[in-house]
């Protein structure tokens, strides 16, 4: 982050670089992470389940929304808080430091 602020890059343009990754991978991930989950609840339900008793696989829609919800929230708030820490970026300090 430093290194692009002092090649010369304004903090918006930084903040965008690495944004700009972090929202590519969390949009290509949620229907992986979506499927994978779907198939890890079934495996674990199987590996419960005993002669005496049996647990209903059921997944309500309404939870891949949930947990998408709440990587979205996750991001925000990580996005929030790299947009606070490339804003105060010491630029002096920094060259000082990799001399």
């Amino acid at each position: 982050m430093a290194t692009l602020r002092i090649l010369g890059f304004r903090t918006s343009e930084v903040f965008q670089i690495l944004i700009s990754e972090v929202l590519f991978l969390m949009l290509a991930f949620i229907p992986i992470g979506c499927i994978l989950g779907y198939f890890n609840a079934r495996w674990l339900i199987a590996k419960m389940s005993m002669d005496a008793f049996q647990i209903p696989f059921i997944i309500e829609p309404m939870t891949y929304f949930y947990s998408s919800l709440v990587l979205v929230v996750s991001v925000l708030v990580s996005s929030w808080l790299i947009y606070y820490r490339v804003k105060k970026i010491d630029l002096i300090a920094t060259l000082k430091s990799r001399g």
